[in-house]
């Protein structure tokens, strides 16, 4: 039982190969040809929980999304911390006396 409660998990669930693989797999549920559906016999069972496919594709993409904003904005902010503090040592080297 601790093995499953492990796997709920939020830190686990929010990561990227997580959400990818709900954003497929519910995309694949949802986006199915008919024919499609009828051949593997999933026309009454996708026709009881759609809605929550539609949610689950709906909350993996956002996931994915803020996701790749937080890594996008993490590097930017990276960048922008080296080159305040390269100008605030510039400034400091630049107001020496000279006896410094």
């Amino acid at each position: 039982m601790s093995d499953f409660h492990k796997s709920l998990d939020p830190r686990l669930l929010a990561k990227p190969q997580f959400l990818t693989m709900l954003v497929v797999t519910s995309g694949a549920l949802l986006f199915l040809p008919d024919a499609a559906r009828t051949a593997l016999g999933l026309e009454q069972v996708l026709g009881t929980i759609k809605p929550w496919v539609g949610g689950a594709l709906v909350l993996g993409s956002s996931g994915l999304a803020v996701h790749g904003l937080s890594l996008l904005l993490r590097t930017t902010g990276i960048r922008r911390k080296s080159k305040k503090v390269d100008r605030q040592r510039r400034d400091v080297l630049n107001h020496l006396t000279p006896g410094e």
